[in-house]
């Protein structure tokens, strides 16, 4: 009987060890932009939202139990939240703004992409009396934020008029008010995300030959490298697993996938989650 109870206790432990939930938009029949969840370990894909237009933008709540979304439509622009146990999508923001890409600052504050006086910038939100205050406000367009997991470092890109094509990436030091350019001289830097230990920033890039290529930086020294192993390819979109051993991305080869491969670039592995040449966008882990 105690072996018995080992053997279930080794693979529980696995099941936790090497299954991610991988949240991502993705495009649909209609062309539409719906949320997804997929299991990596049973190679599952279930769609979660039902709503006729570009979800763009996603994040964990504080204690995980709902995500938060931007949706551009029509006739529903703004932020919202979808509470993961019940499936229930609540408005968070609607405004008449075209809100996106929510980020969680805390239990009590959402940090957002919002295109008001005719420019995108980042905008926070208090989830308790709603009240919307700029944040970064500069000449282009500011999108893109992501908080480090210390809750030290904002990561966000900033475009003059092409986004991500000219786009660079700016660190925000929420300690010292101090913010610089990582990108340097080098354009075409977007969708950043950071390591588990907040010291390392994995970006999409056309900084090399026009390919969208994947690259890691290393914050304090500076330091970039390319990450996707050979030319000719479209990875984009990356984010590191909980370990910071494997990193999630989307690639184009003949069609859209989900894929992963170490953070060397080795052992890279393409799931089939899209039957259909249908697009994927930004992703989260959980």
């Amino acid at each position: 009987m105690k072996s018995l109870i080992c053997v279930v206790l080794i693979i529980s432990t696995a099941v936790c060890l090497f299954s991610e939930i991988v949240y991502f938009n993705g495009e649909t029949a209609e062309n539409h932009y719906e949320l997804h969840m997929f299991n990596s370990l049973t190679g599952v894909a279930t769609c979660l939202t039902d709503l006729n237009g570009f979800i763009s933008g996603f994040d964990f709540s504080v204690s995980s139990d709902k995500i938060y979304f931007g949706l551009l439509s029509t006739d529903k622009n703004g932020l919202y939240e979808l509470v993961l146990k019940t499936g229930e999508i609540n408005p968070v923001l609607v405004d008449g703004y075209k809100n996106r890409q929510p980020c969680v600052i805390d239990e009590d504050t959402l940090l957002f992409v919002s295109y008001r006086k005719n420019r995108e910038s980042l905008f926070l939100l208090d989830l308790k009396d709603a009240e919307v205050k700029p944040f970064i406000v500069l000449e282009g367009y500011e999108f893109s934020p992501v908080i480090s997991p210390n809750k030290q470092l904002l990561a966000f890109v900033r475009s003059i008029d092409t986004y991500e094509h000219d786009g660079q990436i700016y660190l925000y030091n929420r300690i010292t008010g101090e913010m610089s350019n990582l990108s340097g001289k080098s354009t075409g830097d977007y969708s950043p995300s950071f390591s588990p230990d907040s010291q390392m920033i994995i970006f999409s890039s056309y900084r090399e030959r026009g390919q969208q290529a994947i690259f890691e930086m290393n914050i304090e020294k500076g330091s970039v490298r390319k990450v996707t192993p050979f030319f000719g390819t479209t990875d984009r979109f990356p984010v590191y697993d909980q370990s910071g051993e494997w990193v999630y991305f989307t690639t184009l080869k003949h069609k859209y996938q989900l894929a992963r491969m170490k953070r060397d670039g080795s052992d890279r592995e393409i799931f089939n989650v899209f039957t259909n040449d249908l697009n994927i966008g930004t992703i989260i882990i959980q």
